[in-house]
């Protein structure tokens, strides 16, 4: 714990930068005998002149109230870990700027198991929350963790998704871990909270500042073996995550849409450039080298078990709803029949009922 304060001061009150911690690390003491470090040891072993070392000297006078936030930090329940500690998350370990210092309430992703980031627009259609939500479930119930940034839209959908399936998830927020933004989400914080996670690496009590999302994209994209969008526009903040994980190395996959819509004009020009398709969560799980889940295998005998009528009304259905008039009118079937027939398809768990007469698929594939 002592060593802990000490390296907490060193990363929070900007005393060293991200190359003079890989430097002392190298050197092999500890962050207590660094902040005992004399004058003639940090100009000879770390190179600082001697305005730098003026400074830490100066810093070092903030040692007293630091270990006071410190300690009030985790009295607060907020966790706190440090780049140079052992459990520190190696898949941020080789980031350009890896965060020193992350503060988080409930658990981080397990290094053994794979993670996939959903991300997505805030102004989003409803066959955008849909998808969102039902690729987070399907690939929670595989035991993929699933990272995102609590936006609302897409980011939370695919968060709730993987709740509802007892599933982890993380979400990397661009404010203090204790502050809940979007206020409208903060269902979905608690819920993570305790179900999962969320993460920081802005001190406590933060604002969200417009700067601090651009920044802690490049921590979801780290988080994450592989990026899933699913609906962005052209200017969307999704893209600076996904700049982020090409750069360091992951996999874009995409979910295709509408040209006509403004909300796809982003992703879908991802797809121009190269990104991977994703037509359905196998491709995903292919991805990891995952087989095709049970609960597909049940829902593809499902549907091969559909009376003929049946077959034509789902087929007329997708994530987009429809109106009752409408579905009557494609498909030819009396009203009050297709009533019967709706009912018996929400019993089979393949359509739902949105708002009042209007239907649209449960599932994305069949």
């Amino acid at each position: 714990m002592k060593e802990e304060k000490y390296q907490y001061w060193l990363h929070t009150k900007r005393v060293l930068s991200y190359q003079d911690i890989l430097k002392y690390m190298s050197l092999g003491v500890s962050a207590e005998e660094f902040f005992s470090a004399s004058q003639l040891f940090l100009a000879e072993y770390m190179g600082w002149k001697e305005k730098k070392i003026q400074n830490f000297f100066e810093k070092k006078k903030q040692w007293t109230s630091t270990v006071e936030e410190y300690q009030q930090i985790l009295e607060r329940g907020i966790k706190v870990i440090v780049f140079e500690h052992k459990d520190y998350p190696k898949r941020l370990k080789n980031l350009t700027q890896p965060p020193l210092t992350l503060f988080y309430y409930g658990n981080l992703p397990k290094e053994d198991i794979p993670s996939v980031g959903i991300i997505g627009s805030r102004h989003c259609s409803y066959t955008g929350i849909e998808l969102s939500k039902y690729f987070g479930e399907e690939l929670a119930q595989r035991g993929i963790q699933i990272i995102s940034g609590m936006a609302c839209g897409i980011d939370a959908a695919g968060q709730k998704g993987a709740l509802n399936r007892q599933g982890y998830s993380l979400a990397v927020l661009g404010c203090g871990v204790d502050v809940c933004y979007p206020k409208e989400e903060i269902s979905l914080y608690h819920q993570l909270k305790k179900q999962g996670g969320l993460v920081s690496e802005f001190l406590p009590d933060s604002k969200p500042l417009s700067w601090h999302f651009p920044v802690r994209n490049r921590l979801i994209s780290g988080f994450s073996d592989c990026i899933l969008v699913v609906e962005a526009g052209e200017k969307s903040g999704s893209l600076i995550t996904v700049d982020f994980a090409l750069e360091q190395g992951k996999e874009v996959f995409v979910i295709p849409g509408n040209v006509t819509k403004r909300q796809n004009k982003g992703s879908n020009q991802l797809l121009h450039m190269g990104a991977g398709v994703a037509l359905c969560v196998q491709d995903i799980l292919d991805y990891f080298h995952l087989t095709q889940n049970i609960q597909k295998k049940k829902l593809e005998k499902t549907c091969m078990e559909l009376e003929e009528q049946e077959k034509v009304l789902y087929s007329n259905l997708n994530l987009e709803p429809k109106h009752l008039d409408i579905l009557a009118q494609e498909t030819g079937i009396h009203l009050s029949e297709l009533m019967v027939i709706l009912m018996g398809l929400e019993q089979k768990n393949l359509v739902k009922q949105v708002s009042c007469s209007y239907y649209c698929r449960k599932h994305v594939e069949c």
